[in-house]
């Protein structure tokens, strides 16, 4: 049953979006700002034959991870973590993974998690949740290296822009081995959450913070993008690329090295050459590698169902929530 309340509240937040959206500077008015900080330029969809040419007759590799969860409130809790660097072509291994477990009652993890705790002012539990997110992306690194050095790709994709990568030592190891071996690096980025353009663009509301994610709703024509770089950078050195692929409004991003600048243009072609028309603009390669590597809940109950003991489970991980309805 829906209380009156929370109707009421949700239409007084719905108001307060309105008031919001009255607030921005029209999409022209962002576009034209926009043209003073960034390239913009249209993508062209390849054939096969462009894209076998494009490639070099190399692989893409994709890599991407997933976690979760499983027990009840911290620290009772299981974290299974995988990841999966995947290439296109038919490569012997095609396929690379790892894969991890923790639990916050392990003491060595503990350690981990009090100190991020200490150093970050935060809970224990919070320090848990972003410990595990650091985790994933290490193995990402890791793996993306190994795939480097192994599988020796024309383009490796990251799930996720770079500034989620270059905080670990491996990364500068990463970025050696792929200019040594011209290959092309590239962080997409499904979801933008940076808040960068208003101030380079000077259209700062006093008001309300935007977010680049409202900026370039609806700015970009489909198959449009806009290149954000050099003195403009709005992340370290790195190019970024915002660009509407795919049939929704709402762009997506992907990060570029600076030394490879000249590979941008050709490397978003064949990146918009693999991304569904009616899609909502993630290349459909990165779509597979997250689909196989995808952990879920029916998955994350069978690993603990066949890892852990029955008195084990019932002891530290199974919580009164699933006991509902015994």
């Amino acid at each position: 049953m829906l209380n009156h309340k929370i109707l009421a509240a949700t239409r007084r937040l719905n108001d307060y979006f309105l008031y919001r959206d009255s607030l921005y500077p029209s999409l022209e008015i962002r576009r034209q700002s926009l043209r003073q900080c960034a390239q913009f330029g249209f993508l062209r969809r390849l054939d096969r034959q462009e894209i076998i040419e494009a490639s070099r007759g190399r692989s893409l590799v994709a890599v991407d991870g997933s976690r979760a969860d499983y027990g009840g409130l911290y620290p009772y809790n299981v974290c299974a973590i995988q990841v999966l660097a995947r290439a296109s072509t038919d490569n012997d291994p095609d396929r690379l993974a790892e894969a991890a477990v923790y639990c916050p009652l392990d003491p060595n993890l503990y350690a981990e998690i009090s100190e991020s705790a200490a150093r970050n002012r935060v809970e224990e539990g919070e320090a848990y949740r972003r410990l595990m997110g650091e985790k994933m992306a290490h193995m990402e690194i890791k793996l993306a290296f190994k795939a480097l050095q192994i599988i020796k790709p024309y383009m490796l994709m990251l799930d996720g822009g770079f500034l989620l990568f270059d905080r670990f030592p491996e990364w500068n190891e990463l970025v050696a081995q792929a200019i040594n071996l011209d290959c092309i690096l590239v962080g997409v980025i499904e979801e933008v959450a940076t808040s960068e353009l208003c101030s380079l663009t000077g259209l700062e509301v006093p008001e309300i913070r935007i977010y680049d994610r409202e900026f370039l709703f609806g700015l970009l024509k489909p198959g449009e993008m806009a290149v954000v770089g050099g003195e403009k950078a709005i992340k370290r050195d790195y190019y970024t690329v915002f660009a509407r692929m795919g049939s929704t409004p709402q762009a997506v991003a992907c990060d570029f090295l600076p030394g490879q600048e000249e590979h941008l243009l050709p490397a978003m072609n064949l990146i918009y050459s693999l991304t569904p028309p009616q899609g909502r603009g993630i290349p459909a390669w990165l779509d597979l590698v997250d689909r196989e590597v995808r952990l879920n809940k029916k998955s994350m109950e069978s690993l603990v169902m066949n890892g852990l003991d029955p008195a084990v489970r019932e002891r530290f991980f199974k919580s009164n929530r699933e006991r509902r309805g015994l």
